[in-house]
């Protein structure tokens, strides 16, 4: 990501921001600027598998993944039900874009990591956080602004008005730190930390409180609201569409993105794998086993 100025781009330079929402089986997505940017959520294991393929191609190319048989990027934390990963596509139904949101769980939050202590200043003054991670776009052109737009955006909306979070958290790159913070009001917390899963690089912790854009969103320009110029009435059909069309994973995705195919499981923490065995039947058990864990 560099540090261009999306604040300075116009709706009129993007033309209109007007969105068509469609429901069919198998195919829930909304679209945005004309069609340019159709943005889908990952709920079966064909989309999970596009999105984790193209996290992984995007983050070889810029050298902050090892290569891996499976070519997939993805986390112990992508197994969480509430985790949610947008995918933009573009008129010829590619994918352009990733994104994926992280909602704090009895398993935290994958920046706690590195910035434990910070996220907990958070939590015990009541903040409700969320994470943003496994973010790329395939262009850096006029056209990665709209996917920008579109993920960002239903990301704000489904945090803000279907998740009712209060602060959204993110690790980036520090030469990343004024996109983010020029463009987005992120405001950086603590001291910079080096990164080992993607490749030893400096990344530092960004804050928004989620009030900001929306209390300053008729006083100043704010990417991606200054784009996206919706009445309250349309976002909340926006939110209301996105939280229909998410479904968690399924115990036999995870079997086969954490367990058979990567050693994502294998490697989690022994209180991770506490956790999602409360959610998914462990290998070898029968979905009664997982019904009375649930229970």
């Amino acid at each position: 990501m560099d540090n261009t100025d999306l604040t300075a781009i116009s709706a009129k330079q993007l033309d209109t921001p007007a969105y068509i929402a469609k429901s069919h089986v198998n195919d829930d997505l909304l679209s945005f600027f004309n069609g340019e940017c159709v943005i889908r959520i990952a709920n079966s294991m064909a989309q999970r598998d596009r999105a984790y393929a193209f996290i992984y191609k995007i983050y070889r190319r810029l050298g902050y993944a090892r290569p891996n048989i499976r070519r997939k990027w993805l986390t112990v934390f992508d197994a969480l039900p509430e985790t949610t990963t947008l995918i933009a596509e573009n008129k010829d139904g590619e994918v352009v874009g990733v994104l994926t949101l992280v909602f704090d769980s009895a398993m935290g939050l994958p920046a706690d990591a590195m910035f434990k202590p910070q996220l907990d200043s958070l939590r015990s003054s009541g903040a409700r956080i969320f994470e943003s991670m496994s973010f790329a776009t395939a262009e850096n052109s006029r056209g990665s602004v709209k996917t920008i737009a579109g993920l960002f955006f239903c990301g704000y909306l489904l945090a803000l008005r279907a998740k009712a979070a209060t602060h959204w958290v993110t690790n980036v790159i520090e030469s990343h730190e004024g996109f983010y913070c020029r463009n987005l009001l992120f405001e950086r917390v603590g001291d910079a930390r080096e990164c080992q899963r993607i490749q030893g690089r400096s990344v530092v912790l960004l804050v928004l409180p989620l009030h900001l854009p929306d209390t300053l969103r008729n006083v100043c320009r704010i990417f991606p609201l200054s784009l996206m110029k919706f009445t309250e009435s349309e976002e909340r059909d926006i939110s209301r569409q996105l939280q229909k069309m998410i479904a968690p994973m399924t115990e036999s995705e995870f079997k086969f993105f954490l367990r058979d195919n990567t050693d994502i499981y294998e490697s989690a923490s022994t209180f991770q794998k506490d956790h999602l065995e409360k959610i998914y039947a462990p290998l070898g058990k029968s979905s009664d086993y997982r019904m009375k864990l649930e229970s």
